[in-house]
Protein backbone atom coordinates (compact mmCIF):
# COMPACT_ATOMS: atom_id res chain seq x y z
CA UNK A 1 0.00 0.00 0.00
CA UNK A 2 2.86 2.47 1.32
CA UNK A 3 4.55 1.82 -2.18
CA UNK A 4 1.37 2.74 -4.30
CA UNK A 5 0.72 6.18 -2.05
CA UNK A 6 4.63 7.10 -3.29
CA UNK A 7 3.82 6.14 -6.83
CA UNK A 8 0.96 7.73 -7.07
CA UNK A 9 2.83 11.13 -5.04
CA UNK A 10 5.10 10.96 -7.11
CA UNK A 11 2.91 10.87 -10.86
CA UNK A 12 1.01 13.37 -9.66
CA UNK A 13 4.08 15.84 -8.44
CA UNK A 14 5.48 14.94 -12.33
CA UNK A 15 2.12 15.88 -13.75
CA UNK A 16 1.71 19.19 -11.71
CA UNK A 17 5.24 20.26 -12.73
CA UNK A 18 4.86 19.58 -16.25
CA UNK A 19 0.82 21.45 -16.35
CA UNK A 20 2.95 24.43 -14.32
CA UNK A 21 5.78 24.79 -17.28
CA UNK A 22 2.55 24.44 -20.02
CA UNK A 23 0.77 27.38 -18.53
CA UNK A 24 3.40 29.54 -16.96
CA UNK A 25 3.14 32.84 -18.68
CA UNK A 26 5.43 35.50 -19.56
CA UNK A 27 4.83 39.28 -19.61
CA UNK A 28 4.02 40.79 -23.07
CA UNK A 29 2.73 43.85 -21.91
CA UNK A 30 3.85 46.80 -19.39
CA UNK A 31 5.97 50.47 -19.08
CA UNK A 32 9.26 50.71 -18.75
CA UNK A 33 11.34 53.65 -17.56
CA UNK A 34 14.91 54.58 -18.16
CA UNK A 35 16.91 57.13 -17.81
CA UNK A 36 18.98 58.33 -20.84
CA UNK A 37 22.43 59.49 -19.86
CA UNK A 38 24.07 62.31 -22.43
CA UNK A 39 27.77 62.79 -21.38
CA UNK A 40 27.85 66.24 -22.36
CA UNK A 41 31.39 67.06 -21.48
CA UNK A 42 32.67 64.53 -23.61
CA UNK A 43 30.38 64.91 -26.48
CA UNK A 44 31.19 68.38 -26.76
CA UNK A 45 34.88 68.12 -26.18
CA UNK A 46 35.60 64.95 -28.46
CA UNK A 47 33.06 66.06 -30.95
CA UNK A 48 32.17 69.28 -31.73
CA UNK A 49 35.24 71.15 -29.86
CA UNK A 50 38.13 69.32 -32.39
CA UNK A 51 35.88 70.26 -35.67
CA UNK A 52 34.80 73.99 -34.31
CA UNK A 53 36.97 77.00 -36.11
CA UNK A 54 38.83 79.06 -34.20
CA UNK A 55 36.02 81.61 -32.70
CA UNK A 56 34.04 78.56 -31.49
CA UNK A 57 37.04 76.84 -30.28
CA UNK A 58 37.54 79.72 -28.11
CA UNK A 59 34.23 79.88 -26.56
CA UNK A 60 34.40 76.23 -25.86
CA UNK A 61 37.85 76.61 -24.06
CA UNK A 62 35.75 79.51 -21.71
CA UNK A 63 33.08 77.43 -20.43
CA UNK A 64 35.10 74.27 -20.44
CA UNK A 65 35.20 74.01 -16.59
CA UNK A 66 31.18 74.84 -16.51
CA UNK A 67 30.13 72.28 -18.87
CA UNK A 68 28.31 69.29 -16.88
CA UNK A 69 29.62 66.02 -17.30
CA UNK A 70 26.68 64.27 -17.80
CA UNK A 71 22.57 65.46 -18.48
CA UNK A 72 19.98 62.83 -17.64
CA UNK A 73 16.77 62.61 -19.38
CA UNK A 74 13.79 60.74 -18.52
CA UNK A 75 12.28 58.24 -21.25
CA UNK A 76 9.07 55.85 -21.27
CA UNK A 77 9.10 52.82 -23.21
CA UNK A 78 5.21 50.94 -23.50
CA UNK A 79 4.82 47.66 -25.24
CA UNK A 80 2.12 45.24 -25.67
CA UNK A 81 2.65 42.36 -28.25
CA UNK A 82 4.62 43.34 -31.02
CA UNK A 83 4.44 47.12 -30.62
CA UNK A 84 6.10 49.24 -28.49
CA UNK A 85 6.49 53.37 -27.94
CA UNK A 86 9.34 55.05 -26.73
CA UNK A 87 9.05 58.61 -25.47
CA UNK A 88 10.10 61.89 -23.52
CA UNK A 89 9.02 62.36 -19.74
CA UNK A 90 8.94 65.54 -18.05
CA UNK A 91 12.87 66.57 -17.53
CA UNK A 92 14.05 69.31 -15.76
CA UNK A 93 17.41 70.84 -16.42
CA UNK A 94 19.50 73.89 -15.47
CA UNK A 95 19.00 76.79 -18.17
CA UNK A 96 22.60 76.19 -19.06
CA UNK A 97 22.67 72.60 -19.40
CA UNK A 98 19.44 73.12 -21.46
CA UNK A 99 20.86 75.62 -24.07
CA UNK A 100 23.97 73.53 -24.37
CA UNK A 101 21.71 70.45 -25.42
CA UNK A 102 19.47 72.49 -27.38
CA UNK A 103 22.38 74.28 -29.25
CA UNK A 104 23.84 70.94 -30.11
CA UNK A 105 21.21 69.14 -31.33
CA UNK A 106 21.34 66.91 -28.19
CA UNK A 107 17.94 67.14 -26.44
CA UNK A 108 15.77 65.20 -29.06
CA UNK A 109 12.27 65.76 -27.80
CA UNK A 110 9.75 63.40 -29.74
CA UNK A 111 7.82 59.77 -29.87
CA UNK A 112 8.96 56.92 -31.39
CA UNK A 113 6.11 54.09 -32.57
CA UNK A 114 7.44 50.42 -33.12
CA UNK A 115 5.92 48.00 -34.99
CA UNK A 116 8.05 44.79 -34.76
CA UNK A 117 5.49 42.53 -36.72
CA UNK A 118 5.32 44.86 -40.08
CA UNK A 119 9.29 46.15 -39.15
CA UNK A 120 8.69 49.84 -39.44
CA UNK A 121 8.98 52.89 -37.41
CA UNK A 122 7.47 56.32 -36.91
CA UNK A 123 9.39 59.02 -34.71
CA UNK A 124 7.94 62.36 -34.34
CA UNK A 125 10.91 64.77 -33.09
CA UNK A 126 11.70 68.07 -33.25
CA UNK A 127 14.89 69.44 -34.94
CA UNK A 128 15.90 73.11 -34.05
CA UNK A 129 12.52 74.05 -32.57
CA UNK A 130 10.61 72.25 -35.86
CA UNK A 131 8.63 69.10 -35.88
CA UNK A 132 9.74 66.24 -38.51
CA UNK A 133 7.78 63.22 -38.90
CA UNK A 134 10.12 60.32 -39.58
CA UNK A 135 8.90 57.27 -41.20
CA UNK A 136 11.20 54.10 -42.45
CA UNK A 137 11.92 50.36 -42.00
CA UNK A 138 13.81 49.45 -39.03
CA UNK A 139 16.94 48.40 -39.19
CA UNK A 140 18.68 45.25 -38.58
CA UNK A 141 21.41 44.79 -35.74
CA UNK A 142 24.00 42.41 -35.69
CA UNK A 143 23.82 40.90 -32.73
CA UNK A 144 26.68 38.57 -30.78
CA UNK A 145 25.08 37.48 -27.61
CA UNK A 146 27.48 37.29 -24.85
CA UNK A 147 27.89 35.35 -21.17
CA UNK A 148 27.93 38.72 -19.27
CA UNK A 149 25.40 39.43 -17.15
CA UNK A 150 24.13 42.36 -15.02
CA UNK A 151 21.22 42.85 -12.84
CA UNK A 152 19.43 45.86 -14.26
CA UNK A 153 15.85 47.55 -12.51
CA UNK A 154 15.27 43.93 -10.35
CA UNK A 155 15.86 41.81 -14.06
CA UNK A 156 18.78 39.14 -14.83
CA UNK A 157 19.93 40.80 -18.37
CA UNK A 158 22.42 39.22 -20.64
CA UNK A 159 24.94 40.82 -22.67
CA UNK A 160 24.97 41.46 -26.49
CA UNK A 161 27.56 43.49 -28.70
CA UNK A 162 26.03 44.68 -31.55
CA UNK A 163 26.14 46.80 -34.74
CA UNK A 164 23.84 48.81 -36.47
CA UNK A 165 23.56 48.88 -40.09
CA UNK A 166 25.22 52.64 -40.65
CA UNK A 167 27.84 50.62 -38.39
CA UNK A 168 27.12 51.97 -34.75
CA UNK A 169 28.58 49.94 -32.33
CA UNK A 170 26.00 49.24 -29.44
CA UNK A 171 26.08 47.11 -26.62
CA UNK A 172 22.47 45.95 -24.93
CA UNK A 173 21.41 43.87 -22.08
CA UNK A 174 18.45 42.31 -22.09
CA UNK A 175 16.36 39.70 -19.92
CA UNK A 176 14.97 36.64 -21.56
CA UNK A 177 11.96 37.12 -18.15
CA UNK A 178 10.10 39.35 -20.47
CA UNK A 179 9.83 37.99 -24.08
CA UNK A 180 9.48 40.93 -26.22
CA UNK A 181 11.91 42.30 -28.77
CA UNK A 182 11.69 45.90 -27.91
CA UNK A 183 14.39 48.00 -27.03
CA UNK A 184 15.29 52.74 -26.88
CA UNK A 185 14.34 54.22 -29.69
CA UNK A 186 14.16 51.67 -32.56
CA UNK A 187 16.86 49.08 -31.26
CA UNK A 188 15.47 45.85 -30.80
CA UNK A 189 16.54 42.53 -32.50
CA UNK A 190 17.13 40.07 -29.33
CA UNK A 191 15.22 37.89 -27.40
CA UNK A 192 13.60 39.73 -24.93
CA UNK A 193 13.34 43.38 -23.95
CA UNK A 194 16.49 45.68 -23.91
CA UNK A 195 16.61 47.21 -20.20
CA UNK A 196 20.20 48.68 -20.96
CA UNK A 197 21.56 49.94 -24.40
CA UNK A 198 25.08 51.86 -24.08
CA UNK A 199 26.15 53.54 -27.35
CA UNK A 200 30.17 54.48 -26.91
CA UNK A 201 31.11 56.22 -30.38
CA UNK A 202 28.12 58.71 -29.29
CA UNK A 203 28.33 59.13 -25.51
CA UNK A 204 24.78 57.87 -24.71
CA UNK A 205 23.07 55.70 -22.53
CA UNK A 206 19.84 54.29 -21.09
CA UNK A 207 19.22 52.22 -18.39
CA UNK A 208 15.74 50.77 -16.93
CA UNK A 209 15.25 52.53 -13.52
CA UNK A 210 11.92 50.81 -13.17
CA UNK A 211 9.50 47.75 -14.89
CA UNK A 212 5.63 47.98 -14.38
CA UNK A 213 3.85 44.80 -16.08
CA UNK A 214 0.49 45.70 -16.41
CA UNK A 215 -2.30 45.43 -19.55
CA UNK A 216 -1.48 48.35 -21.70
CA UNK A 217 -2.57 49.97 -25.02
CA UNK A 218 0.40 51.19 -27.10
CA UNK A 219 -0.83 54.44 -29.00
CA UNK A 220 0.22 54.23 -32.67
CA UNK A 221 -1.05 57.11 -34.01
CA UNK A 222 1.86 59.22 -33.66
CA UNK A 223 1.24 62.78 -36.33
CA UNK A 224 2.46 65.97 -36.42
CA UNK A 225 0.86 69.03 -37.21
CA UNK A 226 -1.13 69.31 -40.30
CA UNK A 227 2.27 70.43 -42.52
CA UNK A 228 4.81 68.73 -40.50
CA UNK A 229 7.10 67.36 -43.09
CA UNK A 230 7.34 63.24 -43.22
CA UNK A 231 10.51 61.78 -44.58
CA UNK A 232 12.63 58.95 -44.53
CA UNK A 233 16.36 58.72 -43.32
CA UNK A 234 17.69 59.49 -46.55
CA UNK A 235 15.72 62.16 -47.04
CA UNK A 236 16.76 63.51 -43.64
CA UNK A 237 19.91 63.07 -44.20
CA UNK A 238 19.87 65.60 -47.35
CA UNK A 239 17.63 68.07 -45.26
CA UNK A 240 20.22 68.10 -42.56
CA UNK A 241 23.02 68.67 -44.97
CA UNK A 242 21.30 71.34 -47.07
CA UNK A 243 20.49 73.40 -43.76
CA UNK A 244 23.35 72.69 -41.97
CA UNK A 245 26.16 72.13 -43.93
CA UNK A 246 27.45 76.10 -44.09
CA UNK A 247 27.74 75.51 -39.84
CA UNK A 248 28.88 71.35 -39.41
CA UNK A 249 31.24 69.89 -40.76
CA UNK A 250 30.60 66.37 -42.48
CA UNK A 251 31.36 64.45 -39.18
CA UNK A 252 29.09 66.66 -37.09
CA UNK A 253 26.26 66.52 -39.24
CA UNK A 254 26.65 62.32 -39.89
CA UNK A 255 26.82 62.47 -35.45
CA UNK A 256 23.38 64.47 -35.57
CA UNK A 257 21.99 62.33 -38.50
CA UNK A 258 22.84 59.30 -36.57
CA UNK A 259 21.23 60.31 -33.51
CA UNK A 260 18.06 61.41 -34.97
CA UNK A 261 17.31 58.17 -36.91
CA UNK A 262 18.86 55.54 -33.65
Amino acid sequence: MRTKILCFLFFAFLFCGKASAQYAQFPTAGTIYFDKTVYLKNVILKRFLPLSDERSKSWYENIRSKIPESVVLKRKLVFSGDQYTFSAEKNEMEPFEKGLMEQHALNSEGTTFVDLSKKEFKRLADLGGENILLIDSLQDVKWKITNEYRNIAGYECRRANGLTADSIYVVGYFTNNIPVSAGPESVQGLPGLLLGLAIPSMHIQYFATKVEISNVTVEGNIQGKKKTPTMTRKELHTMINKNLSSFMKPDLLNYIMKLYSL
